[in-house]
């Protein structure tokens, strides 16, 4: 399939903590003519009828729409890149949901024709478990945030880069992530 030029959209995946955000805003300042879309921005732009821990309606009390609204970030990103790479932009979007995975068919369904390239983003759990502390967060890492992480540990050939935020600086990170997706040829 022929791609839309240099524009890429990537992709950057993992549990709440790993690094995502500090990840895909780095790597937009190294793209050229990039914008960064967070998904949770956009989802944290309903106000009136929220539903998330800091919008009053914990998820667990309004499951559906919970993931009504979660989905609704979602569209709402891939509309923002499909309008920015109008515009001759690249986007770096994170804070997807698990759903929208490698794998699934996801990026093939909302990005036809453009270079892809999907990022995990780890780190070991000790540190998430810190970096959740260090937010106000409960220091215990949920079951189900464990097994998240597991999940893109032992799924790593999904991906086309698997960035580990444990070691290095979010700068060589970036660096490293950058070097990857420039590195992609166009099919």
């Amino acid at each position: 399939m022929k791609t839309q030029g240099r524009i890429q959209i990537v992709l950057l995946f993992g549990p709440s903590g790993t690094g995502k955000s500090t990840l895909a805003r780095l790597l937009a300042e190294r793209l050229p003519r990039c914008a960064c879309i967070e998904v949770d921005a956009l989802r944290y732009m309903i106000v009136g009828g929220l539903v998330a821990s800091s919008g009053g309606t914990p998820p667990s009390q309004a499951p559906e729409e919970y993931q009504r609204q979660c989905w609704l970030g979602v569209a709402n990103a891939v509309r923002l890149a499909h309008g920015f790479a109008a515009g001759g932009f690249s986007s770096v979007i994170e804070g997807l949901e698990n759903d929208c995975r490698p794998g699934t068919g996801w990026a093939e369904r909302g990005f036809p024709g453009y270079l892809v390239c999907s990022v995990a983003v780890v780190c070991a759990e000790e540190v998430l478990s810190e970096r959740w502390r260090q937010r106000g967060w409960d220091s215990e890492l949920s079951p189900g945030v464990l097994e998240e992480l597991r999940w893109y540990r032992e799924n790593s050939s999904l991906f086309e880069c698997v960035v580990d935020t444990t070691v290095n600086s979010p700068e060589e990170n970036a660096e490293t992530l950058h070097e990857c997706c420039m590195g992609r040829q166009e099919v």
